[in-house]
């Protein structure tokens, strides 16, 4: 037993004992008042046995075991405060047998309830999603083994959607390559620029909100430069495969340079499309935007990333003066004869869009 639990389980009884201040001077009274050769003293603990030797990583495990559910850091540390919190934490996020239910909530990975026939049908889960998009998020998996294994959630109350994929992950990690989000086959390591232009690529058409939904369920912001390159934004809502879309690039050029009196337009300021060629949808300022992200030789868009609610931006030409983002800002507020101040300078742009 540690001195350091004896001193904490009796400190009442030791609050008028000036002498034992601490589990230090506890273990120099047991060890100078104790019969000889009745117990061991060891640096940290009191034994029976001469050659005990204690493992905190087996504390540890057998402690969340014994809990049968998560537990979060601070109770650990609480309940075995005789091994140092940071020797805690360490083991409790390098043990493999020990899993990630929640933010600071961990549990043994002994506690997961699985038969081999629902591991089949998580398994089996996990290809049909892969099948169709070479990649499955973590949530459509969660969902669907909701929808098919209730018998499965209700032996598992405890463990969240994160406790239960990590440990699906455990139980797979020879059949699937398990990032953050993202299950993929092995030595498909999708990035998250991967997975949104391969959403865009097996999907000719998709709507705003349905990437959207995507972004949340991956919890990142939305790669819309990955999307690009293999699809055409069409309107607010709908965003189309290039294979379904063709433009007269020179033609289109030649009607945006009719606009550009200077080295820059914003964006916004072109709110006619009246002289553009039809290219089977409705010309807006995201079909415009789509063409200058892809497709167009003479100018470029500049801004500060894509946004799904909004467009913005200066378009330039291509060998102007006007080269960065940054270059733009200088230009506009150079041009709108206001005060150079921080607040003004930037309350100036974002009305500019």
């Amino acid at each position: 037993i540690y001195y350091k639990a004896i001193f904490e389980d009796l400190a009442d009884d030791f609050a008028n004992c000036y002498a034992l201040v601490d589990e230090e001077m506890l273990h120099a009274y047991l060890e100078y008042s104790a019969d000889p050769g009745v117990y061991y003293f060891s640096s940290k603990y009191i034994s029976k046995e001469k050659h005990v030797t204690i493992d905190p990583t087996i504390e540890v495990e057998n402690f969340l075991l014994s809990s049968g559910k998560p537990v979060d850091i601070e109770s650990v540390c609480s309940a075995l405060s005789h091994i140092p919190n940071e020797q805690i934490i360490g083991i409790i996020h390098s043990d493999h047998m020990l899993l990630r239910n929640a933010k600071g909530e961990y549990y043994h990975i002994d506690i997961f309830e699985i038969s081999e026939s629902e591991l089949k049908i998580i398994i089996d889960i996990i290809n049909e999603y892969i099948s169709v998009d070479e990649y499955a998020i973590w949530n459509d998996v969660w969902n669907a083994i909701r929808n098919k294994m209730p018998v499965f959630i209700e032996n598992n109350p405890y463990l969240s959607s994160l406790g239960v994929r990590n440990a699906v992950a455990r139980y797979c990690s020879d059949k699937f390559n398990f990032g953050a989000s993202v299950i993929s086959l092995p030595g498909k390591n999708y990035r998250m620029w991967d997975i949104y232009q391969l959403y865009a690529k097996h999907h000719h058409s998709f709507s705003a909100e349905e990437i959207y939904h995507l972004s949340k369920e991956l919890d990142t912001a939305i790669y819309f430069d990955a999307i690009a390159e293999v699809s055409v934004r069409v309107s607010y809502d709908k965003f189309v495969s290039k294979e379904l879309i063709s433009f007269d690039t020179n033609a289109i050029d030649e009607i945006i340079s009719s606009f550009m009196s200077k080295d820059y337009i914003r964006i916004r300021e072109i709110d006619s499309f009246i002289a553009f060629p039809n290219v089977g949808y409705e010309w807006n300022e995201y079909l415009l935007e789509s063409f200058l992200l892809s497709y167009s030789k003479k100018h470029k868009l500049l801004n500060n990333g894509l946004s799904l609610n909004n467009v913005a931006g200066v378009i330039v030409r291509r060998e102007g003066k006007t080269k960065t983002f940054v270059d733009a800002c200088a230009a506009v507020l150079a041009d709108g004869n206001i005060e150079l101040k921080k607040d003004a300078a930037l309350t100036y742009l974002a009305e500019k869009n």
